[in-house]
């Protein structure tokens, strides 16, 4: 739940996973702009790896079209 992951963020500020997490269940929840936080968090602790390019960077870009749509 969201609580859990907003606690990991509190107690372990540096857990890029927490901030991956968090980002999905705000996904879950319809909540575009906080899920696009939470990718673009993950991905300045972790630019390059292969999560951040073929997930978290993939993730951005459909909540950025997502919201972009009138509707």
């Amino acid at each position: 739940s969201l609580k859990s992951y907003m606690k990991a963020l509190i107690e372990h500020v540096g857990d890029k996973k927490a901030h991956a997490g968090a980002a999905q269940v705000y996904e879950l929840q319809d909540n575009k702009p906080k899920a696009i936080d939470e990718w673009s968090t993950y991905i300045r602790m972790d630019c390059c790896s292969e999560f951040s390019n073929n997930v978290a960077k993939v993730k951005i870009k459909a909540l950025q079209d997502a919201a972009a749509k009138p509707g």
